[in-house]
């Protein structure tokens, strides 16, 4: 029977890192180049945007909440 992680109280019913990280430097920072990116890429109805795990995800996630052309 393996020991349960015991987190300290300060971390408890806070926001974690990975949280804070997309809403302060993610949506922020990195949507109006995502955004600038899908608009030079031109996608077309029949196209389809691949994640490879390079980054933080947002470009596929803006392409997804713009929908098809």
């Amino acid at each position: 029977m393996s020991a349960q992680p015991v987190l300290p109280a300060y971390s408890m019913n806070r926001p974690s890192f990975p949280w804070m990280y997309e809403r302060s430097l993610v949506e922020p920072l990195f949507r109006p180049w995502a955004e600038s990116l899908l608009e030079r890429a031109e996608l077309g109805s029949a196209m389809r945007v691949i994640e490879v795990a390079c980054g933080t995800g947002i470009v596929p996630r803006v392409a997804h909440r713009r929908g098809p052309p």
